[in-house]
């Protein structure tokens, strides 16, 4: 064994280079496994009882946000569940107003998931 200063003398048993590059961990992910990975980790991936959270932005006015606010705290919600809430109540009166029609009930559905694009 030589000496790590002494850059004249040579090994007589060489010590196998290492490879170019980053050395491989074994955890390598195919492109399908890392988009799957960052979709749940955004929470946008659908699951069997229905969406994860996604963002919204709206603007509104400022008393609006200030009424949101205050109905919130009101009922011991953050903002985002008042706003769940109230879309659950808004969704429930748009059923009960189309009832056991089936045409209406179709072109209901799809005029929300047409907007939703």
């Amino acid at each position: 064994m030589i000496q790590p200063e002494d850059n004249k003398t040579l090994d007589l048993l060489e010590s196998p280079k290492r490879g170019r590059g980053r050395p491989a961990t074994g955890k390598a992910m195919t492109a399908a496994e890392r988009k799957r990975k960052s979709r749940l980790q955004a929470g946008a991936l659908h699951t069997g009882s229905g969406f994860g959270t996604v963002q919204l932005n709206a603007t509104i006015s400022f008393e609006a946000l200030l009424a949101l606010r205050r109905s919130a705290i009101h009922r011991g919600l953050n903002v985002s569940q008042l706003i769940e809430q109230l879309a659950g109540f808004a969704y429930a009166e748009d059923l009960a107003g189309i009832g056991d029609d089936d045409a209406a009930f179709a072109v209901y559905n799809y005029s929300i998931c047409d907007k939703s694009r």
